[in-house]
C-alpha cells in the first residue's frame, strides 16, 4: 500500500531572493560612495598641487625681482614700463596690471621652473620715492650725514599647470644708502 505523506506546502515565494536583491543593493551603494569619496579626494589633491605650483613661480618671480634689484645693473624707473615703475606716478595697481610675461607691463620670468606652469611667471616693481625713512641705529649729529633708504616693492604672479589658480605675492625690499 502506498501511503502518501502529508507534506506541508513551502511558504517562502521568493522572499530569499528579494533579501539577495536589498543585499546587493546596499552593497553597489557603499561602493558607489566610496567611488565618489575617491574621486572627490583625486580633484583634492589636484586643486592642491595646483596651487602650490602657482605659489612656486610667484616665488622664483619674486625672488628674480629681488634679484634685479641687488644687481649691479640700474633699474629705469622714469618711464613707468617694462616692468619698473614709480610709485607716486604709477596709473594702474597690481589688480588691474596686465600680467602677461611676454607685454610690456610686467617682466616675465624666464628660468626654468619644473613641473612648468601653463604660464609663465611675470614680476613688476615699483619704486617708492619716499622712502623707509632713516635707518635705525645711524646718527643724527650735525657732523654726519643722514642717510637715506630706497624703498621698493616687488609684485609677483605665478599660475599653476591647469590655469585655473593664480597666486600674486608681494614683497617689500629695503636698500640702506650712505651707510
Amino acid at each position: 500500500m502506498n501511503v502518501l505523506l502529508n507534506t506541508p506546502v513551502s511558504r517562502q515565494h521568493g522572499v530569499v531572493l528579494v533579501i539577495s536583491l536589498l543585499m546587493l543593493l546596499v552593497l553597489t551603494m557603499i561602493g558607489l560612495a566610496a567611488t565618489r569619496g575617491t574621486t572627490i579626494e583625486q580633484r583634492m589633491t589636484a586643486n592642491q598641487n595646483d596651487q602650490e605650483v602657482a605659489f612656486e613661480a610667484a616665488e622664483a618671480a619674486l625672488r628674480a625681482g629681488e634679484s634685479e634689484l641687488s644687481g649691479a645693473a640700474t633699474l629705469n624707473f622714469a618711464d613707468n614700463t617694462a616692468g619698473t615703475y614709480t610709485l607716486s606716478t604709477m596709473t594702474t595697481d597690481w589688480k588691474h596690471i596686465d600680467w602677461n610675461p611676454n607685454g610690456t607691463a610686467v617682466t616675465g620670468y624666464t628660468a626654468g621652473i619644473q613641473p612648468t606652469p601653463i604660464v609663465s611667471p611675470s614680476f613688476f616693481i615699483v619704486y617708492d620715492s619716499s622712502g623707509g625713512g632713516q635707518t635705525s641705529g645711524t646718527s643724527l649729529a650735525p657732523d654726519q650725514p643722514l642717510s637715506s633708504n630706497s624703498l621698493y616693492y616687488i609684485y609677483a604672479r605665478g599660475v599653476g599647470l591647469t590655469g585655473n589658480t593664480a597666486v600674486v605675492l608681494k614683497s617689500a625690499y629695503l636698500i640702506a644708502n650712505g651707510i
